[in-house]
């Protein structure tokens, strides 16, 4: 059983969080909900799950009877067994819940949009590595380089869930759509990066190596830090008929200008101690990205340049506004502590300099 309301404001107060049979019970439940929402038809039947159902049974008798194998009758139900288990197992009891309540979504939808995730993200590569290095590393460092990829996982699952132009858009075929400019993304990095989003690529990289993280690890990891982006960058590159590389360019660019690796840390690094406060990290996040995406594309057509003669057409045009705004976020950087009013109004400054 679980603990009731009293009992977790008593351990909430104390500090202590939920027994391992606990998280084993909240485990449990969380897949049963979820495989419910994933052997629906509109879900399971998409082709990219096959993968899914031939896994399941032992390779020879895949070779020998693979139409019987794709047709077996608990194949939805085999399909919604291998989804439910994998996000609970990689993103813990709750995200796909949280995710669905903040957005307004189905599980089904969350569940589409992190199969989504994993496809665009190749992310059997970030396991894989981690898995033949965990023998070598200590576990606490081990779960630190797993939640890395989590991370990266959990943002790029909330942005595409939060794309209905992708509503009813085969998963393979949405892969397809962004699996390149992540690919060509990683061969850039960090050489596209200015000195802000540079200084915490190479200070990330180094720490991994001093721990002892294998090198193609460590930079197998570090590039995470900045794929969130690639996103954004493949819809601002296709919207505005330019090359992704140059995008990308301005981008980053744009992001150091306003301050958004530091932005970003921090609204990231809030501790929220209630479900109100974890859904307001949640959405300044999201305009934190949806705004840097918002002004990339004012900047882009501010004429066909260079892309840092764009950046400077783009704020010369802003003047005095942007300088306000610049010294509002260097204040705000500068402040001993900084909270979600603070942040609030960091994103505020972004929504008014888009809206200009």
């Amino acid at each position: 059983g679980l603990p009731d309301d009293e009992q977790i404001q008593q351990r909430r107060a104390e500090g202590r969080g939920l027994l391992r049979p606990e998280i084993a019970v909240l485990v449990a439940y969380s897949k049963i909900s979820l495989f419910e929402a994933a052997a629906a038809p509109e879900f399971a039947d998409d082709p990219h799950f096959l993968r899914d159902l031939l896994g399941y049974f032992p390779a020879p008798l895949v070779q020998a009877q693979r139409a019987a194998v794709e047709g077996h009758r608990l194949r939805r139900e085999i399909v919604a067994t291998v989804r439910a288990n994998g996000i609970v197992n990689r993103m813990g009891v709750s995200f796909a819940h949280r995710l669905a309540e903040d957005q307004g979504l189905s599980l089904a939808q969350v569940l589409r949009a992190y199969a989504m995730a994993e496809a665009v993200l190749e992310t059997d590569r970030y396991w894989e590595q981690i898995g033949e290095a965990e023998r070598r590393l200590p576990s606490a460092l081990v779960y630190r380089l797993m939640l890395q990829v989590v991370a990266l996982l959990r943002h790029v699952t909330a942005a595409l869930a939060a794309h209905r132009s992708l509503d009813g858009v085969p998963i393979d075929e949405v892969a397809s759509r962004y699996v390149g400019v992540v690919g060509e993304l990683e061969s850039q990095l960090p050489d596209v990066l200015p000195a802000a989003y540079r200084e915490d690529y190479d200070r990330h990289l180094a720490s991994l190596r001093e721990r002892g993280v294998p090198p193609a690890l460590a930079v197998l990891l570090t590039r995470t830090r900045a794929l969130g982006s690639a996103l954004d960058i493949a819809d601002l590159a296709r919207d505005n008929a330019l090359p992704r590389s140059e995008v990308a360019a301005v981008y980053f660019a744009v992001g150091e200008t306003l301050c958004l690796p530091w932005m970003l840390a921090a609204i990231i690094g809030l501790r929220p101690a209630t479900a109100w406060q974890a859904l307001a990290r949640a959405r300044l996040r999201e305009d934190a990205y949806r705004l840097h995406s918002a002004i990339c594309a004012r900047v882009l057509q501010a004429g066909d340049m260079p892309p840092s003669q764009r950046l400077q057409a783009w704020a010369a045009q802003r003047g005095a506004r942007l300088g306000l705004s610049l010294a509002r976020l260097a204040e705000l950087q500068s402040s001993a502590a900084v909270d979600y009013a603070g942040l609030g109004v960091a994103v505020r400054e972004l929504h008014d300099l888009q809206t200009l």
